[in-house]
């Protein structure tokens, strides 16, 4: 019986695609200004194929040229107008989220966070949005490297089997992260990946609320 629903977030609960692309331009400007660059901003569709990458890996494709140093400083940058949009202006969270959030808290799931995003982006969208689910972990943090990692903490800290959690993403690296930790692969027919990155899922949904379905026919 599953007892834990893990979910990644960009492209399986929530887009930053109204936002994303200004939130670069404002950092790149900003940084060319403070260290005299002349970095040129991202297009959406560069960084649209690399949402649900490691932030480091994505500053270092978009800006090959810069210095670990840059890298860390430009990535602050980014971040830091990235969640202040988010808290102002929201974002995309996808139709349906909130009442899943709901249901899967109503009927005692746990409800957990697999993302590769940085601690202060998940907290901006949670926050914005009043989804409610448990204390969530990041890559970096607490010896943390990579997703499945992250699957693995909830599991041991939480006493879950992998026969109890199911993981829920749009992207490759998520369906990786579910095969490394031994837990079952819902993928999102949605979001930003081809679905050719989750092909071989255990289930597929064409919308979030479709999870329900999944739960209470096939777990019932």
């Amino acid at each position: 019986m599953v007892r834990a629903v893990s979910f990644d977030l960009d492209g399986t609960l929530y887009s930053s695609e109204p936002i994303i692309e200004d939130a670069y331009r404002e950092a790149v400007i900003e940084f060319n200004k403070l260290y005299d660059k002349s970095l040129i901003p991202p297009t959406f569709s560069q960084i649209e194929s690399l949402i649900g990458q490691p932030v480091y890996k994505i500053y270092k494709t978009l800006f090959p040229g810069l210095t670990e140093e840059e890298i860390s400083i430009i990535g602050s940058i980014i971040i830091n107008i990235l969640t202040s949009k988010i808290l102002r202006e929201g974002g995309l969270l996808f139709d349906g989220v909130k009442d899943v959030f709901y249901w899967l808290n109503s009927n005692n799931y746990m409800v957990f966070i697999a993302s590769n995003g940085r601690r202060e982006y998940i907290d901006a969208v949670l926050n914005k949005f009043d989804l409610v689910c448990m204390p969530f972990v990041c890559i970096g943090e607490k010896g943390i490297a990579k997703k499945s990692d992250i699957l693995f903490y909830y599991m041991k800290e939480y006493n879950i089997s992998s026969s109890e959690m199911i993981m829920v993403g749009d992207r490759k690296s998520d369906i990786e992260a579910a095969r490394e930790a031994g837990v079952k692969f819902v993928g999102c027919l949605f979001g930003h990946g081809d679905p050719n990155e989750i092909d071989g899922s255990d289930f597929f949904i064409k919308d979030i609320t479709e999870i329900k379905d999944v739960l209470g026919k096939v777990y019932a």
